[in-house]
């Protein structure tokens, strides 16, 4: 036989349940469909990131990788450290290096920054080139590399120092834009 003080308690407990039942189904109002205004957009960072850019035939021209990217989903710009990309155009490859990056939220524009390296290289000697700055904007798709920092070329001739410089990958042709400064040494055939 049950106590009335234990019968009271289930019976207590069974209207609550009861009553948190109803409760909770008042909460819906009927709608089931997301929030309005809600941004579900998320930030992340990735180990270990590689990028690949195609042209339009399909073939990867642009490799970047790192060993970390962060991207903010309000802006949608990414954060690379120690960055490394790698073009290629008609047997010639072009390698970047730098302390940091920044991808635009198009995709479209790499900046990158602190202590930048770029090399030419392909399988002639004479056309290694390379490259030296604090900073360097790559535009992707027309593969265009630009800087006004202070840049110092080197190339089996000789070595240059001039402020800005921009180069167009595609032709490898770079043009230095003021304040050159050179040392060359002329080759005897």
């Amino acid at each position: 036989m049950m106590s009335p003080r234990t019968r009271r308690g289930i019976i207590l407990l069974g209207g609550l349940c009861l009553l948190s039942f109803w409760a909770s189904r008042q909460d819906t109002d009927g709608e089931g469909g997301p929030i309005k205004g809600l941004d579900t957009r998320l930030d992340y960072a990735l180990g270990n990131f590689r990028m690949l850019a195609y042209d339009e035939q399909g073939t990867p021209v642009v490799t970047l990788w790192a060993p970390r990217l962060a991207n903010d989903a309000a802006t949608g710009i990414g954060e690379l450290d120690s960055p490394r990309a790698e073009l290629h155009h008609e047997g010639f490859r072009w390698n970047i290096d730098a302390q940091h990056a920044t991808i635009s939220s198009d995709r479209e524009i790499i900046q990158f920054s602190g202590n930048v390296r770029m090399v030419r290289e392909s399988g002639e000697p004479s056309d290694h080139l390379e490259i030296e700055s604090s900073e360097v904007m790559l535009e992707v798709t027309p593969r265009l590399a630009s800087s006004d920092q202070w840049v110092d070329v080197a190339d089996p001739a000789g070595k240059m120092r001039a402020l800005g410089f921009s180069v167009d990958m595609l032709t490898n042709h770079y043009h230095l834009e003021s304040g050159i400064t050179g040392t060359y040494e002329i080759q005897a055939n």
